[in-house]
């Protein structure tokens, strides 16, 4: 990944600059186990903990048998 970089300083053997804090990338997906259905019916992993400004992926995928599966997306209050 690139960094911009801000120059604050220099000196003949080292350059002092300042960067942007990075955005952490958190990825969940749909791979856990569920201790009734099994693989894939659980969120991987179950709690994370991000920051203001963090990129949240949600993944998610089927079995090609699952013709007639629907997904739905809404937002909990917390």
């Amino acid at each position: 990944n690139d960094v911009s970089c801000d120059v604050v300083s220099y000196q003949s053997n080292q350059i002092y600059c300042q960067t942007k804090n990075a955005a952490p990338h958190v990825i969940i997906s749909s791979n856990g186990v569920h201790p009734t259905y099994g693989s894939g019916f659980a969120w991987s992993p179950q709690f994370a903990t991000v920051q203001q400004g963090a990129i949240v992926e949600w993944q998610w995928s089927s079995s090609a048998l699952l013709t007639t599966l629907a997904y739905k997306v809404q937002q909990a209050i917390n």
